[in-house]
């Protein structure tokens, strides 16, 4: 019988005792909770919809803008990804998606359905073995770029040449530019390797400033299931 990981929560500090409880739990079991209110007294609701109650407040703040940890998609429909520049404001954003993810593997353990509009590449590249960005996944965190990917796709064979383009990419909020292969600078983008061309700069992308944060979030997810369930 799986026994349920007895964790304490104060009401006014669920972010910060559930990070610094679950970080240092093995929390390979269903979640117990308990809150204690602002008068410092344990409550006496346990089960089922107090654990909801919790992993739904502590999901909300995880994900919210002040937390820095995640970044909405140009997408308009509000789907979030780890913060590309994290580091530069969060020094142990690791750790926050190590919790996340053993938290995230918690839930599906206990079969709880949470709010968090996590984009569907982020899902994939957490869940499903051998997952390589594709173009289809651009469409939803970057539309504009996807449409003009597309555009390249479908123009005229003999046009292509003529957009003077080559295996580089401007990205980031400096635009570092990137060579997307070995000598990228020097090789012209043809009719006949545009499909090489779109499909490296989705996986640039969707990948570039993210590695470790999803690596974070599986190895939590892991710490708490088997991936291969």
């Amino acid at each position: 019988n799986l026994q349920g990981s007895k964790i304490s929560i104060r009401r006014d500090h669920i972010y910060q005792d559930a990070f610094e409880q679950v970080l240092k739990s093995p929390l390979t079991h269903f979640l117990s909770i308990r809150f204690i209110d602002v008068h410092g007294k344990m409550e006496q609701g346990v089960g089922r919809g107090v654990n909801l109650e919790f992993i739904n407040c502590f999901i909300k703040e995880a994900f919210s803008k002040e937390k820095l940890l995640f970044k909405e998609t140009q997408s308009g429909t509000n789907a979030l990804y780890p913060n590309p520049d994290v580091f530069k404001v969060v020094p142990d954003a690791l750790q926050h998606y190590y919790v996340i993810g053993k938290l995230l593997g918690s839930c599906i353990l206990s079969k709880i359905q949470i709010c968090a509009p996590i984009c569907k590449f982020v899902m994939k590249e957490i869940f499903c073995a051998n997952y390589r960005p594709s173009v289809s996944d651009l469409a939803e965190m970057d539309p504009e770029l996807f449409q003009n990917l597309m555009a390249l796709k479908d123009a005229n064979p003999e046009d292509v040449s003529n957009y003077d383009l080559d295996f580089t990419y401007s990205i980031g909020k400096d635009d570092q530019t990137v060579e997307l292969i070995e000598n990228g600078a020097n090789i012209q983008v043809t009719k006949e390797n545009r499909l090489f061309y779109i499909e490296k700069i989705a996986q640039l992308k969707l990948s570039r400033g993210m590695e470790r944060q999803l690596q974070a979030i599986k190895e939590g997810v892991q710490a708490t299931i088997p991936l291969h369930w």
